[in-house]
């Protein structure tokens, strides 16, 4: 029941920021906030693919080879839909051979 709770509790607190942003357009956001929100997407990605790799000792290798390619993509272009785009090719080419 608790999983529940906490569920709902996370729908309303993005309902109210998603509320608070159509309040309040024409709200001033720091430029130090501005530089910070804008590496938010890379977090998010990079807590995502971390969180569903951990742990997985006897897992997927083709999962870890996509991880890394996805990772060399992304440190020599600095580009998030490239790093997304070849770690999914990778992953579906090494899934069917």
């Amino acid at each position: 029941m608790s999983t529940v709770w906490a569920i709902l509790a996370m729908g309303a607190g993005v309902y109210a920021l998603r509320l608070a942003g159509l309040a309040l357009p024409d709200a001033a956001v720091p430029p130090v906030w501005r530089r910070a929100l804008g590496f938010l997407p890379v977090a998010l990605l990079t807590a995502l693919v971390v969180s569903s790799l951990a742990g997985q000792v006897q897992g997927d290798p083709a999962l870890l080879v996509a991880a890394a390619g996805a990772a060399l993509v992304a440190w020599r272009t600095g580009r998030m839909r490239a790093c997304i785009l070849s770690g999914m090719l990778i992953y579906w080419i090494l899934r069917l051979a």
